[in-house]
């Protein structure tokens, strides 16, 4: 293993930083920005309520809007709304975001709709059925009550380490942020792991590659345009941990769309930022099957670094044996950032293992970023101390 990370790493060490994420022509890429929905949760949030969102997709002025609508429903639904400009869809009138906000935004902007969602009535009505299997009900015992006791054990443990991450998911900020996704993706580990093949086709890992499917197949049908991907905020980690690795697409941070991202990031939150985007890059070097991941990940630790940081850190990666998608996940603490100086940060973060006792001190990551526009993320690393 120490081999091949050795010459994946020569291989791309000269490529430039600016590739991994852009593409080496951005005016071919395809501009997508990915906003987090929270559906009927837009008519009462006071921060992510229907008009900031409506005002948000106005600023992002999008060519094709990407919407959480099942493809078969959307005839329909487009034939009503242009007869009698109202949503008759049982289901798309859940939605507000689309009900009171995309399809009046269609005929104001002139944006195309796609509707990518996977989603059936009869995976839900699948998806019931295997949860009230696996859990039992009045009349029935769990199918498999050792899995069921594992499941409810680590779904304790996961809320206690996503507490306290103390993320304020009323922002919509934060919900379009690192941290978000990271504790998002943590939080739904045990149920994708316990659950995901017993559910089927509507299983949590499933479902996102049937929406993601239609999602890039999309984004082929418009290559080159700006695409805004419209999905429930639990979907985003998903999309963004493929969309970031492809050289044909540019991901634009929707923060600066938002109420309240007229200002640029705090230089503490670009710190953080980046601490969890090297993270991803080592949990795709360590844990992520197959090695689709493999060279951008490392492409991307690579250009992070100098030369003589890189080498040794990236040869010290190994791939992990046991193959567990609960157990196998990186389980950070939150990050800790600490100006030393201007524009030089040190930086720290525990990394645990799932259910280990969370009353006992983990080993931690420790690191020096030291500001560097250079570098993919506007950091250069160095100083690195990460347990393996």
């Amino acid at each position: 293993m120490k081999l091949l990370l050795l010459l994946l790493l020569l291989q791309v060490g000269t490529q430039p930083a600016a590739s991994v994420a852009q593409g080496e022509d951005e005016d071919k890429a395809t501009e997508v920005v990915v906003l987090g929905m929270i559906h009927g949760g837009h008519r009462t949030s006071e921060q992510w309520g229907l008009d900031p969102l409506r005002e948000a997709i106005r600023r992002i002025q999008p060519d094709v809007v990407l919407c959480e609508i099942p493809p078969d429903r959307w005839p329909g639904v487009l034939e009503v709304w242009n007869a009698k400009h109202v949503i008759e869809d049982d289901r798309v009138q859940r939605f507000p975001e689309y009900t009171d906000v995309l399809l009046p935004l269609m005929d104001e902007l002139g944006f195309a709709v796609e509707p990518c969602a996977a989603w059936t009535s009869e995976m839900a009505a699948e998806r019931r059925e295997a949860i009230a299997a696996f859990e039992g009900t009045e009349e029935t015992e769990p199918e498999d009550p050792d899995a069921l006791k594992a499941y409810e054990q680590a779904e304790a443990w996961t809320a206690q380490w996503a507490e306290a991450q103390m993320v304020n998911d009323a922002d919509p900020l934060v919900i379009h942020s690192r941290i978000y996704d990271h504790v998002t993706k943590g939080s739904l580990l045990a149920y994708d792991h316990w659950l995901n093949d017993r559910i089927g086709a509507g299983g949590w890992t499933n479902i996102n590659q049937a929406h993601y499917a239609l999602i890039e197949a999309a984004l082929e049908r418009h290559a080159g345009k700006r695409v805004l991907i419209t999905f429930g905020a639990g979907h985003k980690y998903w999309f963004l941990e493929q969309l970031r690795w492809r050289e044909d697409v540019r991901l634009l941070d929707p923060r600066p769309f938002l109420p309240g991202g007229d200002e640029p990031l705090g230089e503490r939150v670009r710190v953080e930022e980046e601490a969890y985007a090297m993270a991803e890059c080592v949990w795709r070097c360590w844990y992520d099957t197959g090695d689709v991941y493999m060279r951008p990940a490392l492409t991307r630790i690579h250009a992070s670094m100098d030369p003589h940081d890189a080498m040794p850190f990236v040869n010290g990666l190994r791939r992990s044996t046991q193959r567990s998608t609960f157990l196998d996940q990186e389980w950070l603490g939150p990050i800790l950032a600490r100006q030393d100086e201007a524009g030089a940060w040190s930086v720290s973060f525990e990394v645990r293992r799932a259910l280990s006792p969370l009353d006992e001190e983990p080993p931690r990551v420790h690191a020096s970023l030291v500001e560097d526009e250079r570098r993919p993320g506007g950091y250069r690393w160095t100083a690195i101390q990460w347990p393996r």
